[in-house]
């Protein structure tokens, strides 16, 4: 677990950054998910829950995995 939370610890700095424009936010999100993606492919983690939540600001909660998994 500690490699998937240093994998994360730069975006904040990507969400926080005013962008001010929608297609920006939108660059973000998919920025997070693409990023989600190479670490869970990287490390073979099954599942996982990214969520940022800003004060006045859109929540972004992203779901990717599997469920169910027998090892």
């Amino acid at each position: 677990m500690p490699v998937m939370v240093s994998a994360f610890l730069s975006l904040p700095v990507l969400v926080f950054s005013p962008c001010g424009k929608t297609s920006a936010s939108l660059i973000i999100k998919q920025q997070i998910a693409l990023t989600l993606d190479k670490t869970m492919n990287a490390y073979n983690i099954p599942g996982a829950v990214v969520g940022i939540i800003v004060p006045g600001e859109e929540e972004l909660v992203i779901r990717k995995g599997l469920a169910d998994m027998v090892y």
